[in-house]
């Protein structure tokens, strides 16, 4: 098999994935969560060319038809999906109306595979290939509100005008929760070129399939998976741009957009239900870059000089990629008696001079109060860094995983095979709780000989861990285990790892991300990335393994003062996927690691408090983002052909 054949193999295998996931997630999000409700649009070539013989020896017709009729056999009742053909009513580009020659045959919406499967049966080539035109119109029939995919399967260019790629990006700039994702069928040469314009310019992916068998994979294979909305959730809320007429807000997941301009802030008010209670705030979005980042920072109402926390939450992603930006704030403060006194304060998110793209974009804001603790006395003291313990892999299970907080798989003690592809995040969760601590493996195995282009260049692939509020949370300065949580892939095959401190309620005094961000028990985040090496890359899916591990025994949980009950989980609005992990025990799970090591003096970090001895100056202000570097950036990760890999992550409860 030639590179160009185990390509297009790799990427039909991804592809299926993509159908499949989305129509799930169309099918699965609720109603309260405003990213959630995905719609897929199949947009398919009825022109006269699809009467030609693939690469099989069958019709290109026919081999749609099959593809197709497995696709809707495997679609979930709920899923919102409908079809539109294009070329099928008017036979000559001389004809009238034969540029507009497209239609919806099957409306969008839910328990409609009959209606498909019916449309499936009439399908037929006929006319000209007005992509386009159809383009359009499939915009409008996905609407403006949610998580929208257009499916454009085509075996030819663009037969009228304009020219379809313009028109992609045009219907991209209307949102960053549409994408367009081509499949072309038998193609080459300057039909090919456009049909990857359409995909790069429509923030979406192109594949290639060449016979019905690649197709039948692209469209059907329920074990493989692609790209997956980015997803969202919580109750509306419109932050102010002045501080006096600040919304109130607490506990619980809001959504909301980013100032439209560059020197703007919004504001919010917090207000606490318990003396000297912990605020913990955590804010995402999607970030069309790694450079990309904003200023939160909690201030008083009375003073907006009087800093009591600041973060600058970052991107985790690579190059071409499609990044996550996350940080967490927290009112904690060590010696700042205004601080720790104040009834209420006023939260800042705004831009700092890497804020690139992101004004007016939809972001997320998770919000936790941690009651005080009846006394400190007791409690295990601020940790040290870690030691790697050994993990052996088992025998991994297939999971599927998540792009974002909202849609990350609940995972335990164990190892998993995931399929990542380039330019994506994967997401995890996993539960730590007091005195436990976390660690990831990655492992990419040796690469076969058709596989070895993916080792060209310096194609990178990480893993990372994030606080139950999407804080840096991988210890900086672990010893021992894999070199690094980042590493260029090889075709002889390697490894990353990341390992977690201790979870301590006393490690919120620390100076680093990596200690304040291991102080609250919960549901903690591994991310997965591979480097995209270029914006029209061709889409693949490669194999990895992942092994977890949740190291110790739970101790050193604090009492809360009054028998006030723990912070509630991290909130996510939507449901979290369940996976059946191995029965089998890793062999991490029962250790409980000795752990005993210097502290990491002068650790950046991307937060702290306002005590004017963590990164923030005497008069409150936060310094410039020195610490966003080495936490979070590393959150690439990646996957590579033919190999084992593992991924870990782990929370408290």
């Amino acid at each position: 098999m030639n590179k160009r054949s185990r390509l297009r193999r790799l990427a039909a295998a991804a592809l299926s994935g993509l159908v499949l996931l989305t129509l799930t997630i169309a099918g699965t999000a609720p109603a309260a969560a405003e990213d959630g409700n995905g719609k897929l649009l199949l947009v398919l070539d009825s022109s006269g060319s699809m009467k030609e013989k693939a690469g099989d020896g069958k019709t290109k017709i026919e081999a749609a038809k099959t593809a197709l009729t497995g696709v809707v056999d495997a679609l979930p009742d709920d899923a919102q999906v409908g079809m539109r053909v294009y070329g099928a009513t008017v036979f000559d580009r001389k004809d009238k109306g034969a540029c507009q020659d497209t239609q919806l045959v099957v409306p969008i919406g839910t328990g409609n595979q009959a209606k498909l499967k019916a449309a499936i049966g009439k399908y037929k080539p006929y006319g000209e290939t007005p992509i386009a035109y159809s383009l359009e119109q499939a915009a409008k029939d996905l609407g403006t509100e949610g998580q929208r995919t257009i499916l454009l399967v085509s075996d030819g260019e663009e037969t009228c005008v304009p020219d379809p790629c313009p028109v992609a990006q045009k219907i991209a700039d209307a949102g960053i929760d549409l994408k367009i994702d081509v499949v072309g069928f038998n193609v080459s040469g300057k039909a090919e070129q456009q049909l990857r314009c359409v995909a790069d310019k429509g923030n979406g992916d192109y594949y290639d399939a060449d016979d019905t068998e690649e197709l039948e994979e692209s469209l059907s294979r329920l074990s493989t998976r692609a790209f997956r909305p980015f997803r969202l959730g919580g109750t509306p809320i419109t932050g102010s741009d002045e501080p006096a007429t600040a919304p109130d807000f607490g506990p619980g997941s809001w959504l909301d957009k980013l100032p439209t301009e560059a020197e703007a802030v919004k504001y919010y008010r917090l207000k606490r239900t318990m003396a000297q209670s912990t605020f913990w705030i955590g804010a995402s979005l999607q970030a069309p870059s790694s450079r990309t980042q904003l200023a939160m920072k909690l201030v008083l109402p009375e003073d907006l000089d009087e800093t009591c926390g600041f973060a600058y939450p970052s991107a985790i992603g690579g190059k071409h990629s499609r990044n996550l930006l996350t940080g967490v704030v927290t009112s904690h403060t060590k010696s700042n008696k205004d601080c720790n006194a104040a009834t209420e304060f006023l939260l800042q998110v705004g831009f700092t001079d890497f804020s690139d793209s992101l004004a007016g974009q939809k972001f997320q804001l998770r919000v936790d109060e941690e009651p005080p603790v009846a006394t400190r006395a007791g409690l295990p003291a601020e940790v040290d860094d870690p030691h790697w313990q050994s993990m052996a892999p088992r025998s991994p299970k297939a999971i599927q995983p998540g792009s974002s907080f909202a849609d990350a798989p609940t995972i335990t003690s164990g190892t998993y095979r995931v399929d990542v592809m380039p330019g994506e995040i994967q997401t995890f969760k996993v539960k730590a709780d007091w005195g436990q601590r976390i660690q990831v493996l990655g492992q990419i195995a040796k690469l076969a000989k058709a596989d070895q282009w993916v080792s060209r260049g310096a194609r990178r692939y990480s893993v990372d861990i994030l606080s139950p509020y999407g804080g840096p949370a991988r210890a900086i300065f672990g010893k021992g285990g894999p070199a690094g949580d980042t590493s260029i892939v090889t075709r002889d095959g390697n490894e990353v790892g990341a390992q977690s401190k201790e979870v301590r309620w006393a490690n919120r005094d620390g100076s680093g991300d990596d200690e304040q961000n291991n102080a609250l028990a919960g549901e903690f985040y591994v991310t997965v990335q591979l480097d995209r090496e270029a914006e029209d890359e061709p889409a693949f899916a490669l194999p990895m393994t992942l092994t977890v591990g949740v190291i110790g025994t739970p101790n050193g949980a604090p009492q809360y003062a009054n028998d006030a009950p723990p912070p509630a989980e991290t909130p996510t609005p939507e449901p979290t996927p369940s996976e059946t992990p191995s029965s089998e025990p890793s062999a991490s799970e029962s250790a409980e690691p000795p752990v005993s090591d210097p502290p990491a003096d002068g650790q950046p970090g991307n937060g702290g408090s306002g005590d004017g001895t963590d990164g923030t100056a005497d008069d409150g202000k936060p310094g410039p983002p020195v610490a966003l570097t080495a936490a979070l950036v590393t959150g690439a990760v990646a996957l590579v052909g033919g190999g084992t890999g593992l991924l870990v992550w782990l929370r408290r409860h």
